[in-house]
């Protein structure tokens, strides 16, 4: 398939390949994957296990490097690494979170990395916090939190540096089906309130029907696109008014085939 990237793409990703070294040789494991973000809007990727969703989302973070070099770009320049603008929500809150540091602390600490001055990094991961719900809790540690809580501080480090881009790797895979519900409703009130642009991986189709502009479905490795389905539901979007629309067993089935019954071909 090939790429929708156009003039007002934020991001674009042409042709992607990415080649592993093997314990048996080279693996190709994403073979010329196209696809394009537009400002302020939520893209979803879906597929096989092993297809790719992780390490694609790693290469747009600058954490990884694809086999051509410009295969990735934002505002039509070509990702050379980490990128002032894009900020990594990870699965694992855990591991990402220092359960020595309080929340502002953990919040604050890609800020002095960047070298934000301490007054200003502590305003940003207050502000950042009360925009996740977690406001009055700064001094609180991670260890005192549930899980859904922990991955709601990720969320506030991320939006603590301003993205125009949040990268999110399966964020809500490790919280009960409650809480998932209520941190995609999060993600919906952010990508709103904050006008920016965010690329979820995510194993669940109905959660990526849900939030998506576009659902983007990618085959068996050697990955490639097999289709990008278009979501177009009426805003603000509910858990309970949403689910129940007949559109959204239309797109959530198609998706469910082509991830249930992968092709290396396009579609």
């Amino acid at each position: 398939m090939a790429s929708s990237a156009s003039r007002t793409s934020l991001v674009e990703v042409s042709d992607l390949s990415i080649t592993y070294d093997g314990r048996f040789g080279k693996h190709l494991a994403v073979s010329g994957v196209n696809f394009d973000v537009r400002p302020e809007e939520l893209i979803a990727l879906v597929g096989p296990s092993g297809a790719g969703k992780t390490t694609i989302l790693r290469c747009i973070a600058g954490l990884l490097s694809p086999d051509g070099e410009d295969s990735i770009k934002v505002d039509g320049k070509p990702i050379k690494g980490p990128t002032e603008g894009i900020s990594v929500v990870f699965q694992d809150y855990s591991r990402s979170l220092l359960a020595w540091l309080t929340l502002q602390g953990n919040v604050m600490l890609p800020l002095r990395a960047q070298g934000v001055p301490r007054a200003e990094a502590k305003k940003r991961a207050r502000e950042a916090l009360a925009d996740v719900g977690l406001g009055g809790k700064e001094t609180w540690h991670p260890w005192q939190l549930s899980g859904g809580m922990q991955q709601r501080v990720a969320i506030a480090r991320g939006l603590a540096c301003n993205p125009r881009i949040l990268l999110m790797d399966e964020p809500f895979a490790s919280v009960d089906a409650q809480t998932r519900m209520d941190l995609e409703d999060l993600v919906l009130k952010i990508k709103n309130e904050f006008k920016i642009s965010i690329i979820v991986v995510t194993h669940d189709i109905d959660e990526a029907v849900y939030l998506a502009d576009r659902v983007v479905v990618l085959s068996k490795s050697p990955s490639t696109v097999s289709r990008i389905l278009d979501v177009d539901f009426p805003t603000p979007r509910t858990q309970e008014e949403t689910r129940v629309l007949p559109e959204f067993g239309e797109i959530r089935a198609v998706a469910l085939d082509l991830v249930r019954h992968p092709k290396t071909e396009t579609v």
